[in-house]
């Protein structure tokens, strides 16, 4: 099979697909030779992008993972990244925050909390400045087939030369399994490239375009159980400086040219059976990258960005005996 076959079939499958199984991402992977300077703003700036901050894996959360800070002091991000308590650590803009335990899920049917997604919301303990970190707008409709977008998350490191493979059916009857060969560029058998991951994490910018638009349901599915169901969107990597996502994106914000907030890093998949035979840690050309779909799920995340902080209610709730006191007052 031919290096071009795998990126038509790759980007074939992506298009068509609409119900997918896959594994979450625990970074963005960024094809050509600036792929491991993605640290800096695109040159079209997002400001939104700065919104996204890192998760340490600690303190019951599973993997390097990444949150967006939307403003009233609430991070969004991916629920599957492991329990989020009040020793985990947001790190946005160099400044560590802390949650103050109020954790919220997003659901297919919020007002039951029936059809779990893969989605959750927390509130930090102190509220970031917000002429740094302002407040983002929601996309309020699915990005449409072909839209540029920027992406950014806490992912491993890029190998700064492409690794080649050469790609064979175990049963030599061009069916799964799949060898997975090393070679070089050239090799004649050479049939697959991309690039390696590695320690360490770090915040990484990408962009890319939309390749489906909506319509597919992830369903992310650990040994522990399910993570929940959720609508994304999908786009390919490809050679042409496609970004793809890696381990530690999952929770990054995903921005279209406008700064409206359209997407949640979530997944990885195979357009094709080979590539689900490839080497752990790689980006191959053909794979794809799976991003929840903020509009989908807007009302309900508004929803919990207008809840009180919990000191305020507190507050709101001592006042109401003093509100009433006064006004005995002026009614006498």
């Amino acid at each position: 099979m031919s290096r071009m076959l795998f990126k038509l079939c790759g980007l074939a499958a992506a298009l068509m697909i609409g119900r997918i199984t896959a594994a979450p991402v625990q970074a963005v992977i960024v094809d050509g030779a600036a792929g491991d300077n993605s640290v800096t703003q695109p040159v079209s700036p997002v400001a939104g992008l700065n919104n996204v901050g890192s998760i340490p894996a600690v303190y019951q959360v599973v993997a390097n993972s990444s949150g967006v800070y939307l403003g009233n002091g609430w991070v969004l991000t991916a629920y599957h990244i492991g329990t989020v308590t009040s020793e985990t650590n947001f790190i946005l803009g160099g400044n560590t925050f802390t949650p103050d335990g109020s954790v919220q899920r997003i659901y297919a049917d919020q007002a039951n909390q029936t059809g779990p997604t893969d989605m959750m919301m927390f509130h930090l303990k102190t509220t970031p400045n917000p002429v740094l970190f302002p407040n983002l707008t929601l996309s309020s409709a699915t990005p449409s087939d072909g839209t540029p977008f920027y992406t950014k998350g806490n992912g491993l490191t890029r190998s700064t030369s492409l690794a080649y493979y050469y790609v064979t059916s175990t049963n030599n009857n061009n069916s799964a399994p799949y060898t997975w060969t090393p070679t070089t560029a050239t090799d004649p058998n050479e049939n697959a490239s991309g690039y390696t991951e590695s320690q360490p994490n770090i915040l990484w910018y990408g962009s890319n375009t939309v390749a489906n638009p909506g319509g597919m349901t992830f369903i992310s599915s650990p040994n522990n159980g399910s993570y929940g169901s959720t609508v994304d969107f999908a786009s390919n990597f490809l050679q042409n400086g496609d970004a793809q996502l890696s381990p530690g994106d999952s929770g990054g914000g995903v921005f279209d040219a406008n700064n409206n907030l359209i997407g949640i890093n979530e997944t990885t998949f195979p357009t094709t059976v080979p590539l689900e035979y490839q080497p752990a840690n790689t980006a191959i050309f053909g794979d794809a990258s799976g991003y929840m779909d903020i509009a989908t799920y807007r009302t309900q995340i508004e929803g919990i960005l207008a809840t009180p902080e919990p000191g305020t209610i507190g507050l709101l709730l001592c006042s109401v005996p003093m509100l009433l006191r006064r006004r005995r007052r002026r009614a006498a």
